[in-house]
C-alpha cells in the first residue's frame, strides 16, 4: 500500500467516523471506506511515516489508539440498525418496552465498543517504530519488516 493510498484511507475512515446519524451509537460496516485490517495497516503506514519525518507526537499517538479502538463502533448494517433502534427507544423513554433479547444485544454491543485488538496492535507497531532511527538506511526495511512485508 502506497503513503497516499493509506493517507486516503485513514482520511475516508476518520470522516466515517464522524457521519453519526440522530441517536447513533453503533455504525454500520458499510460506512467504512475498506476493511478494517487495511484500516489497520493504512495507519501503521502513516505511523511511521511520521517516525521517518520526526513527527511521533504524544497527541499523534493518542489520537491513533482513540480512533482504533473506535473500529469496534462498526458493525454489521442489520445489527447497527437493531443497536441503534435500542438507542432510541431508551431516549424516548421506552426502556421497559424493548424486549430482553433487544436489551441484552445492546448490553454485548456496549461492553465491546472498544477494539482493544486493533488499539494494541497498533500501539505496539508504533512503539517498536519509534525505537528505529529515521535517518538508519535500513528504516524502511525495517518498517516493511514490521508491517509483514517482504
Amino acid at each position: 500500500m502506497s503513503l497516499d493510498e493509506a493517507s486516503d484511507i485513514v482520511g475516508a475512515y476518520g470522516l466515517a467516523l464522524k457521519e453519526r446519524r440522530d441517536g447513533e451509537i453503533a455504525l454500520p460496516e458499510s460506512r467504512l471506506p475498506t476493511t478494517k485490517p487495511r484500516i489497520i495497516l493504512a495507519t501503521k503506514i502513516l505511523i511511521a511515516n511520521a517516525a521517518r519525518l520526526g513527527e511521533m507526537t504524544p497527541q499523534l499517538v493518542g489520537d491513533t489508539q482513540a480512533t482504533m479502538g473506535a473500529l469496534a463502533m462498526f458493525v454489521a448494517d442489520d445489527l447497527a440498525k437493531r443497536i441503534n433502534d435500542v438507542v432510541r427507544e431508551i431516549q424516548a423513554g421506552g426502556a421497559a418496552q424493548v424486549p430482553d433479547a433487544s436489551m441484552n444485544e445492546y448490553r454485548a454491543f456496549g461492553a465491546k465498543m472498544i477494539d482493544w485488538a486493533a488499539w494494541e496492535e497498533v500501539n505496539r507497531f508504533g512503539c517498536e517504530v519509534a525505537k528505529l532511527k529515521p535517518n538508519d538506511p535500513m528504516f524502511k526495511s525495517s518498517v516493511r519488516s514490521l508491517l509483514g512485508e517482504q
